[in-house]
């Protein structure tokens, strides 16, 4: 009975004094394992998008899916009361640069439309949805343009469209 009770009292000592002289924080990658943590270890909404490898991002998209049935057409008067319902896209490019390692760049461009034109949709195009992301999206306040904000966390520049459909 001694024994174990000795034995106890070594073990919980190690473990304590462990817990009480390590500082905050100190235990980073170098000091576990590969493999040690697993998803048991970690809080509920801990981790975002950010922290995970690029590689593990990709592995979350799915393949795309089959495209959805054709709309129904547009009626003849699109343009409103008293428009001719003439409709065009316009286009800007834009460019994100490379960002630095665990860190995202943002870039803004805007399609405007020609005067006397209405934006009433838009959006944008990276080319590529595993290296750029869109973060916003949005008609401008005089309702003549589209503009899109676009974030880049891979250490190379992208290249981006931005599109703006507008009618007369």
């Amino acid at each position: 009975m001694i024994v174990a009770v000795v034995a106890l009292i070594v073990a919980m000592g190690g473990t304590s004094y462990a817990a009480i002289t390590l500082p905050r924080n100190s235990v980073g990658p170098r000091q576990i394992r590969a493999g040690a943590v697993g998803s048991s270890e970690l809080r509920d909404r801990s981790l975002g998008v950010r922290d995970l490898s690029r590689r593990a991002r990709a592995a979350l998209r799915g393949p795309q899916g089959p495209p959805g049935p054709a709309g129904p057409p547009g009626s003849a008067a699109a343009g409103g009361a008293g428009g001719s319902g003439t409709v065009t896209v316009k286009t800007a490019a834009g460019s994100v640069g490379a960002a630095p390692v665990d860190q995202e760049v943002l870039a803004t461009a805007t399609a405007t439309c020609d005067p006397g034109q209405r934006v009433v949709s838009g959006g944008a195009s990276t080319g590529d949805p595993a290296i750029a992301s869109i973060h916003a999206s949005f008609p401008a306040a005089t309702g003549s343009a589209w503009t899109v904000t676009v974030g880049n966390d891979t250490t190379t520049a992208r290249a981006f469209t931005v599109f703006a459909v507008c009618i007369t």
